[in-house]
């Protein structure tokens, strides 16, 4: 009988009282339930024992007729496999017959070759060609569309022409029935995946094979045999035959899945394949398995063919799927026993299910009290989650309006500056009311960096490029700007920068302490600013503190001081700003991991401190690159930061720098002479660099450029369209700039008629 399930026995009770009539039927009713469950034991224990052997003589007679019908279907694909692997000696026989075939011969071969059975992906011919044929080939790879050069990958992925060598073994006809990942020109004995089974094959004269991965049959998780086949001249034996005599290789790619998928069907095979290649290293690696979809691992039971495959061993794998043999014909008489005997046992349960009857209602309202209860914490949960989606939503709509606002304000706003520089110029005695408007656009253009400055900051988009930076050029280029502020404000300024250097990202560290010192300027009615800087603690680190004799601020207000959109009492006085600075400063001091402290009091002024790891000063003894020594290097970047970052490093490693902040600019002095390398923001204030660098490729064929940008869509983008367009994406790292730009510089020049 069940237990009682979280109810203690005192809390349902009796269900009858002592004493009565139920009471005294019970042994009576106990020993009727015990004797049927008696005979039904015995009734099932006999019918199972009987079944189990019956089933087991089934089993192993299906079994047999099944490990039968698998050997059959193994030397079918095992004829499948050579009748794949023979068209290597057919494109031999082709090659022996003609000597030299063109395109559309070898293409015709391909195709009638292929129609005949299943797996065929490609079929190819590799010639040997050595050191002295290597000009006469690639001009003969021309016409078949293959490129114009024997090439290889290097280490960082991209196609580059093979060195001298001895030999070489370039792809030269490939015919592909899908689409492949080899392409004519491409020297195989570079691959290191090839290298070795190639130098097998040329050594032992005979077929290897290569099996690998790929989505060329169109299924990611097929694999595929790249054959190879070697061919000799005519007369020689290809056991004996020395490299020398060697002609090239016949090669073809075929499907595992394809070859053994035309003999094996998964959906009426009586049986699990599991297909794995014992030449590779390490554990068995599966190359094709054949299952029912849904189906579970194979158990362990089965039995083990073997498959050859040019110089590789396959061992396959066969499990039965687990059908069952006709049911004998005791069954049914044993289970009609069986079901008599289990309605006997339901009779007695029947009579004794009403001794439970009062415990189950009691029991029935016990859960409802709980599921009552659960629903009621669900709502609450529900309730909770939505609040937390909507709060969610919310920040991220105005996250995207924030960014959407920033975008398109940009260019309205550079309008007006214009627009003002021109009526400033027009007007030189220039009225009150233009200087008012020249302080009201100060304003405006003040809150909207800094609210795109937050709107990066929020949204994730500005990633911190740290690097080594010397301190004092910065620090002396704000303190020449603050310090003419604060003397129109009647404020003295102090700067106090010693030579050190520290390891953080320049630009997002010199918008923090803009921050701070506006705030200091802004706010301070009399006294001083100061902006020190110098090493702290043990030498590990440097010390930054913007220090002012404003109004400070209490310990109660400190809480909210860091909050976006939130200006203390004092400051809300003035009607400038949007209450972003200090917000901007504390979330560039986490994305860079820089300790931010403040210490203040009221009428005393405050103390904002940021500490940075220090350099070891590497950056001022940069050594300059020979590629670079003297090139002229074109910059282009309406980025005022960014093009003196990479400026200052252009020069270090030697290179005579020029920069643009806007195309006109940019095409005046393209005029002066063709730059060795040029370098362009993508998005710029009057048009594209993309298109800017089309039409210079047009006046100067072969100039070699990189195009840079922040936005991640148009690199990636770029990248797919544009294979021979160099990309680098926002923030520019030092080493990858010089890096590509070595690779530029130091690549052969392209013809002329290519250009």
């Amino acid at each position: 009988m069940p237990k009682d399930i979280g109810v203690m026995p005192e809390d349902i009770g009796p269900l009858v009282e002592p004493g009565g009539p139920a009471r005294a039927e019970g042994p009576s009713l106990w020993r009727q339930g015990l004797s049927a469950g008696a005979v039904l034991v015995a009734g099932v224990a006999l019918s199972v024992l009987g079944s189990k052997r019956l089933y087991d003589l089934a089993q192993e007679r299906e079994r047999r007729a099944i490990e039968e019908q698998a050997g059959s279907k193994a030397e079918q694909a095992q004829i499948a496999i050579n009748r794949a692997l023979e068209s290597l000696t057919s494109v031999r026989a082709l090659h022996e017959a003609y000597g030299r075939f063109s395109a559309e011969q070898f293409g015709r071969f391909v195709k009638s070759d292929a129609a005949f059975h299943r797996g065929t992906l490609a079929l190819g011919w590799v010639p040997r060609v050595t050191i002295a044929q290597r000009a006469e080939f690639e001009r003969g790879l021309r016409p078949v569309g293959g490129g114009a050069r024997i090439f290889e990958p290097n280490g960082h992925g991209m196609l580059v022409p093979s060195p001298p060598q001895e030999d070489y073994f370039p792809v030269h006809f490939l015919v592909s029935l899908v689409d492949g990942e080899l392409v004519q020109g491409m020297n195989l004995t570079a691959m290191s995946w090839l290298r070795e089974p190639l130098r097998t094959a040329m050594a032992q004269g005979r077929a290897v094979a290569v099996t690998r991965m790929s989505a060329a049959a169109g299924n990611r998780d097929d694999y595929v045999i790249q054959a190879f086949l070697p061919v000799y001249r005519s007369g020689s034996d290809g056991r004996t035959a020395s490299r020398t005599a060697m002609t090239g290789f016949s090669m073809g790619v075929f499907s595992v899945g394809e070859l053994f998928r035309s003999v094996f069907d998964a959906g009426t095979e009586p049986y699990e394949l599991r297909v794995y290649d014992v030449n590779r290293h390490g554990d068995e690696r599966q190359v094709f398995a054949l299952r029912a979809e849904g189906a579970e691992a194979a158990p362990a039971a089965g039995w083990t063919r073997q498959f050859h495959v040019a110089d590789q061993v396959w061992r396959a794998v066969f499990t039965p799927r687990g059908r069952r043999a006709e049911t004998p014909g005791l069954l049914p008489y044993a289970a009609l026993a069986a079901g008599v005997l289990i309605t006997a046992m339901l009779a007695a349960y029947f009579l004794l299910s009403h001794w439970r009857t009062l415990q189950v209602l009691r029991l029935s309202q016990y859960l409802q009290r709980v599921q009552q209860r659960l629903f009621e914490e669900r709502v609450s949960a529900a309730v909770q989650t939505r609040l937390r989606e909507q709060a969610q939503a919310s920040e991220a709509a105005k996250t995207r309006l924030l960014q959407v606002a920033s975008h398109d304000l940009r260019q309205p706003m550079n309008a007006l500056g214009l627009y003002l520089g021109q009526a400033r110029a027009a007007l030189p005695e220039a009225s009150t009311w233009l200087r008012a408007i020249e302080h009201a656009f100060e304003s405006m253009r003040t809150m909207f960096d800094a609210l795109l400055d937050w709107s990066r900051l929020e949204t994730g988009t500005l990633q911190p490029c740290v690097r080594e930076v010397e301190m004092r050029p910065l620090l002396e280029r704000l303190g020449q700007e603050y310090a003419a502020l604060a003397r129109e404000r009647g404020l003295r300024f102090v700067l106090r920068a010693r030579g050190v250097f520290a390891h953080s990202d320049p630009v997002l560290l010199e918008r923090m302490l803009r921050n701070l010192l506006t705030n200091a300027v802004t706010y301070t009615e009399s006294g001083e600013v100061s902006l020190r800087c110098g090493p702290y603690g043990d030498g590990t680190r440097v010390r930054i503190r913007v220090a002012d004799t404003g109004a400070g601020f209490s310990t109660s207000g400190r809480g909210r001081l860091f909050n976006a959109f939130e200006r203390g009492a004092a400051h809300r006085a003035h009607h400038k700003g949007l209450g972003l600075g200090l917000a901007i400063v504390r979330q560039g001091a986490d994305l860079l991991g820089h300790p931010l402290r403040l210490r203040s009091s009221p009428r005393r002024g405050s103390v904002f401190t940021i500490v940075v790891p220090a350099g070891d000063g590497a950056m001022a003894a940069a050594p300059a690159d020979p590629t670079l020594q003297d090139r002229r290097v074109l910059l282009i970047d309406d980025d005022a930061a960014a093009l003196a970052e990479m400026g200052a490093w252009l020069r270090r490693w030697g290179a005579r720098v020029e920069c643009a902040a806007d195309l006109s600019t940019a095409a005046g002095r393209m005029k002066n002479g063709r730059p060795d390398l040029l370098i362009v923001d993508q998005h710029l204030a009057d048009g594209s660099g993309l298109e800017f660098l089309e039409r210079q490729r047009q006046r100067c064929p072969g100039l070699k450029a990189m195009v840079v940008s922040g936005d991640r869509a148009f690199v990636d983008g770029a990248r797919a369209l544009h294979a021979d367009l160099v990309v680098l994406s926002k923030p520019v790292a030092p080493a990858r700039l010089k890096s590509l730009a070595h690779f530029l510089l130091t690549e052969p020049a392209p013809p002329a008629t290519g250009a």
